[in-house]
């Protein structure tokens, strides 16, 4: 497998066939939520927290980073809460 098919595999796996090509430019949230976004993305330190209702973005959002990062030849981590309560749990 070369790098877009692994990667492309990695967000079937953690996001659903829907969001393979999410993509920032994509997003449509209000622009207090965008700023604060934004500017976590100009530095991603730490981690992002991103809490809402269902259906408001939070998957696009993180798929959407993901694709991204892919592109710059970024390091990235996603977990779904299972993975992450497990992790923690260890």
């Amino acid at each position: 497998m070369n790098e877009e098919e692994v990667h492309k595999k990695r967000m079937i796996d953690l996001f659903g066939k829907r969001f393979v090509n999410a993509h920032l430019s994509k997003i449509d949230f209000a622009l207090d939520i965008m700023d604060k976004i934004n500017t976590w993305a100009k530095n991603p330190k730490g981690i992002l927290f991103f809490a809402s209702n269902p259906g408001v973005g939070k998957t696009y959002l993180a798929a959407a980073f993901a694709n991204d990062w892919f592109e710059k030849k970024y390091p990235w981590r996603a977990f779904d809460e299972r993975m992450l309560l497990g992790h923690l749990r260890n």
